[in-house]
């Protein structure tokens, strides 16, 4: 479930009377698989000299915004079990105002980049059915990737999906509400990510409004027109130097940012720029007034 739509129940009382939180487990990271439940980004740290030749450090750690803003806003989380929801069920609503008014089953499911196939049992186990918000113009970019193939691929827009769940394929539910984004451009994975959210929860919160005229007129999707878009592998994110073009490191970076073999540092001793002599890494950031160790591609 989307942060942003737990964030409109102060204005949206007549759409729910409780909502629970379900996430998957809190990551576990590092050689020493420590749990990680919340995050620290700190892009503050001063390059550093090293041998004549500079590196820059980020301290990262990760953690399910969800589940934090569930904990801050005293929601009931449940928590999903590791890798599939087989022989997992739906749990009886725990909310307070849930116990309240005897309520005994979830009218509805918001499923959103979750991660698990959802079975037909748990599907069912909703009185008004479940629904997901997927950030592309199904069936374009059916899978765990879409946005990542909608930059890397060069699309001038994408869009947001509201579909009900399949019982047996991913991203293939009948279509209830559908809109389309353009793609400013320069965008990367994590700037357009955040507008599909805002879009998205807007739409989901209207959808949800008017449940019952947009279940009824439910499009099917064409799955002729249905492509994929699987999980970003590291064979994806490999540069080949020797093969790659120009517009393709470009798309890469942006769509993907940047993945190093076992969270490694790039380490880059010279910079030679087009018509001018090869100089030292530490020459081109002080000549470049490079901000904070910052840099990105431009378009090419």
């Amino acid at each position: 479930m989307s942060s942003r739509f737990i964030i409109h129940r102060g204005e949206t009382n007549n759409l729910k009377r409780s909502i629970e939180v379900v996430v998957p487990p809190d990551r576990r990271t590092g050689r020493g698989l420590k749990t990680i439940t919340q995050s620290t980004v700190d892009t503050s740290f001063p390059w550093r000299e090293k041998n004549n030749y500079l590196s820059f450090c980020e301290k990262l750690t990760s953690f399910r915004p969800v589940k934090l803003f569930a904990q801050d806003n005293n929601l009931v989380i449940h928590e999903a079990p590791q890798k599939t929801l087989q022989a997992w069920k739906i749990p009886k609503p725990r909310d307070l105002e849930a116990i309240h008014f005897d309520i005994d089953r979830f009218d509805i499911g918001v499923v959103v980049s979750f991660g698990y196939f959802l079975s037909p049992a748990i599907l069912e186990s909703f009185k008004k059915g479940s629904m997901n918000v997927h950030p592309s113009l199904l069936p374009k970019y059916r899978g765990a990737a879409p946005i990542q193939y909608a930059i890397l691929n060069g699309d001038q827009e994408t869009g947001i999906t509201i579909q009900e769940l399949h019982p047996e394929i991913f991203d293939a539910g009948k279509i209830l509400r559908q809109i389309s984004v353009a793609i400013p451009s320069e965008s990367t994975y994590q700037s357009l990510e955040s507008i599909l959210a805002a879009e998205g929860a807007e739409l989901l919160v209207d959808t949800l409004r008017y449940l019952d005229y947009f279940q009824a007129n439910a499009q099917e999707q064409d799955t002729t027109k249905a492509t994929k878009a699987p999980k970003i592998s590291k064979d994806m994110a490999e540069i080949k130097w020797n093969q790659i073009t120009a517009d393709r490191l470009d798309k890469l970076y942006h769509s993907i940012y940047v993945i190093c073999n076992d969270d490694k540092l790039i380490e880059c001793r010279s910079v030679k720029m087009e018509g001018k002599n090869k100089i030292s890494v530490k020459d081109w950031i002080n000549g470049y007034g490079v901000e904070n160790g910052k840099m990105k591609f431009e378009s090419l």
